[in-house]
């Protein structure tokens, strides 16, 4: 039954209506030596479409792309040249709870300084 209403939910209304729902990562501070990355992870059981956008403290967006059909196990990934400014992460998708998003600062050695982690409340 569950699965049905699911069905002619989703046949009814206009995709544009269930297309994003966002994950919204916590702010982390950056600064010249470190690069935000911000990274979608697939923990679902197929395919799905991502974007991933890189915001500052204003909510102006710095960097954004689209990752089509994003494999399970795989991740769609967005990497800016560091600033000095307040660095969040928007990952949207059609199936919130197929998504895992983190926004790290990563160092000139590869070497991750500091990171936080979003998912779907339950």
């Amino acid at each position: 039954m569950k699965l049905l209403c699911g069905i002619l939910v989703s046949l009814c209304w206009p995709s544009g209506v269930l297309a994003r729902t966002p994950l919204t990562t916590a702010g982390l501070l950056g600064d010249p030596s470190t690069q935000p990355t911000c990274v979608a992870l697939n923990v679902g059981s197929a395919p799905h479409d991502v974007t991933v956008e890189l915001r500052d403290e204003t909510n102006a967006i710095v960097a954004v792309t689209d990752c089509p059909a994003v494999a399970v196990s795989s991740t769609c990934t967005l990497t800016t040249p560091g600033q000095s400014r307040i660095f969040f992460c928007i990952i949207s998708t059609r199936t919130l709870a197929s998504f895992r998003g983190t926004l790290m600062m990563v160092d000139s050695n590869g070497r991750v300084t500091s990171a936080v982690v979003t998912r779907r409340e339950d």
